[in-house]
């Protein structure tokens, strides 16, 4: 829930009850990292929003231009609206030094944290309540404003009240924000990367890119006849714009109609990879320049970040078998095929 919550306040049974399915989820080892902090008094909440606000503009300053503008409009906590709000912490440290279970995984400790957030969020929703997620935190910030001890971290500011009602999906997906990825393409069998849901393995193995193609439309007829009439009512020589003009027509079937829209959120995808061939001697330059260029991209130095900062697209980097010894970052997809597999 982002929005639509109510004043009225949560009766203490009904969060009594909510907070004890959550304590009730499982844990490695029975270690039960986690805590609940209730806050209800208002001026703590308008300190904690302030906290969230100054991180939610930060977060729009790395947007382009046109995601910057659709964040502008989307309500993302409702720290203030909501009557009371449960900060779910996690101790890594319950259990003792060495608890059953976490020796080899030490981060279970934030795992089964998330499993009583879930508890919590599931029980809320049976009792009527909505439940809204605010990460918008500098983590360490919103830990000195509630008092924790250094070792206990923050995994879930939770702002949960009576609602005006449930949409039926949520609002990022509503807003096209985001969308939900189909399940088919998050279940593998035996390893990762053969797709398909239970029953259909084998022949029916789930291929992401035929999936893909077979979700394309052909493009609307009569949005690119308006492109074209509009071309020609245009004060230029016909053609004069070269290739662009079959573009911008191609772009109005795509959308559906015309003038089409900016994608948005428009992408430029960079797929970067060295080729064999270089042992040849077909270009005086070595395969580490590979791995500088991507390191361009990322920093947003390259031709290609320019060319996309003009329509407000976000250049994102593919590595699909960049040569040279180096540690992807986190911006950077990676997509290598194991060895011995072709790309």
């Amino acid at each position: 829930m982002r929005n639509g919550f109510l004043p009225d306040p949560v009766d203490d049974a009904v969060l009594t009850r909510i907070l004890e399915a959550a304590h009730r989820a499982p844990s490695v080892g029975l270690t039960q990292p986690w805590d609940f902090l209730v806050i209800r008094d208002p001026e703590r909440r308008e300190r904690i929003r302030a906290l969230a606000e100054r991180q939610r503009d930060a977060y729009a300053a790395t947007l382009v231009p046109s995601r910057a503008a659709r964040f502008d409009g989307l309500k993302v906590e409702a720290i203030r609206e909501a009557p009371v709000s449960i900060v779910v912490t996690c101790d890594p440290t319950r259990g003792g030094r060495n608890p059953l279970g976490r020796h080899v995984q030490p981060q279970t400790a934030h795992y089964s944290v998330a499993c009583a957030v879930e508890n919590l969020w599931l029980a809320a929703r049976a009792e009527g309540l909505g439940v809204g997620w605010v990460s918008f935190f500098d983590e360490r910030e919103l830990a000195a404003e509630l008092g924790l001890p250094a070792h206990v971290e923050v995994v879930a500011y939770l702002c949960a009240g009576h609602v005006t009602g449930f949409p039926e999906a949520p609002m990022l997906a509503l807003t096209g924000w985001a969308r939900r990825r189909p399940l088919a393409w998050a279940v593998h069998q035996e390893e990762y990367g053969r797709r398909g849901l239970p029953g259909q393995e084998g022949e029916n193995t789930v291929n992401l890119i035929d999936e893909t193609v077979a979700a394309i439309v052909p493009p609307d007829e009569n949005a690119m006849a308006d492109a074209r009439a509009h071309q020609a009512r245009l004060t230029k020589p016909p053609g004069s714009l070269g290739v662009l003009e079959e573009v911008s027509v191609r772009l109005a079937g795509l959308a559906g109609h015309c003038p089409p829209p900016l994608p948005e959120p428009a992408a430029v995808a960079v797929f970067a990879a060295d080729h064999g061939v270089h042992a040849q001697g077909v270009t005086p330059w070595p395969q580490e320049v590979t791995a500088q260029m991507v390191a361009n991209f990322l920093a947003g130095g390259a031709v290609v970040n320019a060319f996309a900062g003009q329509v407000g697209a976000e250049v994102s980097v593919v590595d699909v078998g960049v040569a040279a010894p180096w540690r992807p970052p986190p911006a950077c997809c990676p997509a290598r095929s194991p060895p011995g597999r072709p790309t």
